[in-house]
């Protein structure tokens, strides 16, 4: 089903401090200088679709999935590549969730791209230009070293990570300019936005309850709940 498409990206910059917060650990991520103009320009005429899963030619479009497929327990994570919030969970609160949760059947976590600013839409498209799991393994180094790229010089300090996984900088060109996967991105952002009412990163749904925020006992409390 596909839903009539209002630029989403109108007053960025509040909405990524109204998402991740306002304390100091999130300087970065606040200063960032967008042009909404130019964002929103990107997503005129986008329709909202549902964005499942698909590896073609070399690139990870749609969500990405972790863990048993047929786990009991599905975790739906929207989250920001530039959200310090996100960058927490990843960091501190995903490796326990794994271990005890993912590594061991009970549940599996699912992907999805909540897109905040430019910046975040192309390390989003960086990240996924090979297998899921490369896909992941991008995107964990990008929030270990979010305070590190978070910049008006971002494109080559993310050429420079991006490196660490065996990308050349031709390849990362090459990811920014195609074109698919941007829209791609844009569709999944707006269709959180508009069919799933994400206003803010992270937000979860664990089979269905919705959980805000990285909030370690609440997430753990719904997953066990969810057994």
């Amino acid at each position: 089903m596909k839903y009539s498409f209002k630029p989403v990206f109108v007053g960025i910059l509040s909405l990524a401090l109204a998402s991740c917060g306002s304390d100091e650990s999130e300087k970065d991520t606040s200063e960032v200088d967008v042009s909404e103009s130019q964002v929103a320009e990107q997503t005129q005429g986008v329709t909202i679709e549902y964005s499942a899963a698909r590896f073609e030619d070399g690139v990870s479009y749609g969500e990405l999935s972790m863990g048993d497929p047929n786990a009991p327990v599905t975790i739906i994570e929207y989250a920001s590549l530039t959200c310090g919030h996100c960058a927490s969970f990843h960091n501190a609160i995903l490796p326990e969730i794994k271990r005890d949760y993912i590594d061991t059947g009970k549940a599996k976590l699912v992907y999805r791209n909540f897109l905040l600013n430019q910046y975040d839409l192309y390390a989003s498209m960086i990240s996924r230009c090979g297998t899921p799991e490369k896909a992941f393994g991008l995107m964990s180094l990008f929030f270990s070293r979010q305070s590190t790229w978070l910049n008006e010089d971002y494109i080559n300090k993310l050429a420079g990570l991006a490196r660490r996984a065996g990308m050349s900088r031709a390849s990362v060109d090459a990811c920014m300019a195609n074109a698919e996967l941007q829209e791609n991105l844009i569709e999944m952002q707006a269709y959180g936005a508009e069919v799933d009412n994400v206003s803010g990163t992270p937000t979860f749904f664990i089979n269905g309850t919705r959980v805000g925020g990285a909030d370690r006992d609440a997430i753990i409390d719904a997953l066990e709940d969810a057994l």
